[in-house]
């Protein structure tokens, strides 16, 4: 019936067309209406023998996904691996031109950016701008391991750099073999100052992908959904995209399992953290708050799964999914060839390990403050303990290639790992983790009273995977230094690392370059993802106080792009204050 349901659509889009073509004057008009038609009546119905109809059918499917369902995550696939075939193919019996295909690419990127996520207001403050996730994902690997990059690969950066809107949200896969060329046509686009491109690392995603049980030549295969999650198309993966707030369990472990901000029993009710005889005992007692936070994760995330099972089937998603044709199941209940567990996205693990830094650094190996002092200047929120504050501010941050931080940055993440693999959804499948965010760290921020690391309650914690905003001052290469001691391959809901930049940091063929060459240094060292704002603070203040003057600014949020003035202020403001690199 989803099937039935779809090709009625292509029919009636047919007929429109074909009515629109009757009334038309101009001739050339006229005739492309008649070809739309043409192509509305072929496809979804039959499968496209060209590019113009492959374009149609994609289109089709999107919408179709749209139609039956919010728009959350819907993931394009590799778009250069399937649609090159029908581009090669026409330009060699001479029935399309490069321009005209560009066109069609460029139509596509603009249907897709008509398309907003419907949201409820508290929604608003976690997924900022409305933008859904539909990902499209060009580079990487063919199947056989060469390098999939082609000519359609090097028109989808060219699409998103013309129509420069804030979706599909593009995503580029390199490995070693990536054409030099091509990683620097995505520069180029970077360096417009979109947002776009995400660049993410091939051999780390490949290990994401056969970590969440895929077979290798599958997961070589692996392309991008919702924000940075490496995904593919025999996959069926159940999330609610939840995110759990790890700041608040170093809250509860220096409180005694309460909020500070309203005093009521959070977490587990833990000793007086002024009876910690060890950095090692403070430590296992904030992983026991985690814990305690996991378990009811993993409680709601089950009854959500459940009530998704009895009462949310999903039979045109289940018919584009290679293995629920074949077993005859929906993909709610296990149909797809594979099948992935729930991600949790961690937030504040940075801030975190920032703060246990802190403590260990100057209460328990110095001892500059003891832990009453601390506590009492977390009390107050450093009003009147202001030198403590800077003396927990100047300790070890996370993102400038210190061991002393890093390490424990690692231990966050690790555990993130270990603690929700533990768990498993209504199908069997174990839970796994995510080190993204969206704009999680705003709301969850709000409620997370001062920290140790030197932040005053209710401030933004550090997003995703990045260093908290303003704490990496030793520059972009000792950031992703950092970045790179996590374990990525750990966590197959996706790591994100935000980077801004100056216009100034990549002008000329030598920045250029040398943003290339950060890239590719970065995935050397076992990084995944990264992405960047190439804009100063300036120009983003001017754009807050003189909206009307940027319209068309898109940023990058978070995985994921949208119009600066769609923002709201908060979220805004947390873009501004992110580190800003003057130079590589």
């Amino acid at each position: 019936e989803a099937c039935e349901g779809i090709i009625t659509l292509g029919k009636r889009y047919a007929q429109y067309a074909g009515d629109m073509a009757k009334k038309e004057k101009d001739p050339e008009r006229k005739k492309e209406l008649e070809t739309i038609a043409a192509n509305c009546r072929r496809v979804p119905e039959y499968s496209p023998r060209n590019f113009w109809e492959a374009g149609q059918m994609l289109w089709f499917v999107m919408l179709g996904c749209f139609l039956s369902e919010n728009c959350p995550a819907f993931n394009i696939g590799r778009f250069d691996m399937y649609m090159n075939p029908f581009y090669q193919a026409d330009l060699a019996t001479d029935s399309i031109k490069k321009e005209f295909a560009q066109e069609i690419i460029n139509c596509i990127w603009v249907k897709i950016a008509e398309l907003i996520w419907l949201l409820p207001q508290n929604g608003s403050r976690y997924y900022a701008g409305y933008s859904g996730f539909t990902n499209l994902s060009v580079g990487g690997r063919n199947i056989d391991g060469s390098d999939a990059v082609n000519d359609v690969s090097f028109m989808a950066v060219e699409a998103t750099a013309q129509v420069a809107l804030p979706q599909p949200s593009l995503s580029v896969i390199i490995q070693p073999d990536t054409p030099q060329e091509f990683l620097l046509a995505c520069c180029r686009l970077s360096r417009k100052g979109i947002g776009f491109p995400a660049f993410h690392n091939d051999q780390v995603g490949t290990q994401m992908m056969m970590y969440a049980g895929l077979r290798p030549d599958d997961a070589r295969e692996w392309t991008l959904l919702g924000c940075v999650v490496p995904h593919h198309r025999k996959v069926y993966e159940w999330t609610d995209a939840g995110g759990y707030n790890m700041a608040a369990a170093l809250e509860w472990t220096l409180n005694q399992g309460r909020s500070r901000l309203t005093g009521k029993q959070m977490g587990l009710p833990t000793k007086d953290p002024r009876e910690f005889r060890s950095f090692e005992e403070l430590k296992e007692t904030f992983f026991e708050q985690v814990d305690h936070i996991m378990k009811h994760c993993a409680v709601s995330t089950v009854i959500e799964h459940k009530l998704h099972r009895k009462m949310v089937h999903r039979p045109y998603l289940s018919l584009l999914v290679e293995g629920c044709m074949e077993s005859g199941k929906d993909l709610v209940n296990g149909g797809a060839r594979y099948n992935v567990g729930p991600g949790w996205i961690v937030v504040g693990a940075a801030d975190c390990a920032n703060g246990l830094a802190a403590i260990k650094k100057n209460v328990f190996e110095e001892k500059n403050i003891s832990m009453d002092q601390l506590i009492k200047a977390l009390d107050d929120d450093f009003v009147g303990h202001e030198e403590i504050q800077q003396l927990l501010k100047n300790s070890p941050k996370f993102g400038n290639d210190d061991d002393y931080v890093d390490r424990l940055q690692v231990e966050m993440t690790d555990y993130n790992d270990k603690g929700l693999s533990r768990y498993k959804d209504s199908l069997g499948n174990p839970f796994h983790s995510a080190i993204m965010g969206l704009t999680y760290n705003i709301p969850t921020g709000s409620v997370v009273g001062a920290l140790p690391c030197g932040r005053k309650a209710t401030h933004p914690l550090a997003e995703g995977c990045s260093p908290h905003p303003g704490t990496d001052t030793t520059g972009p290469t000792a950031a992703m230094r950092s970045e790179a001691q996590v374990n990525h391959e750990l966590h197959p809901g996706g790591t994100l690392l935000n980077l801004k930049l100056l216009p100034s940091a990549i002008e000329g063929n030598r920045g250029l370059a040398g943003m290339a060459n950060l890239i590719r240094s970065y995935f050397e060292l076992g990084g995944y993802h990264c992405q960047f704002n190439v804009i100063s603070p300036e120009t983003l203040r001017d754009a807050q106080q003189n909206p009307d003057n940027y319209r068309d600014l898109v940023v990058r949020v978070a995985g994921y792009c949208a119009i600066f003035n769609d923002l709201s202020k908060e979220v805004q403001n947390e873009i501004i204050r992110r580190t800003t690199h003057e130079s590589l």
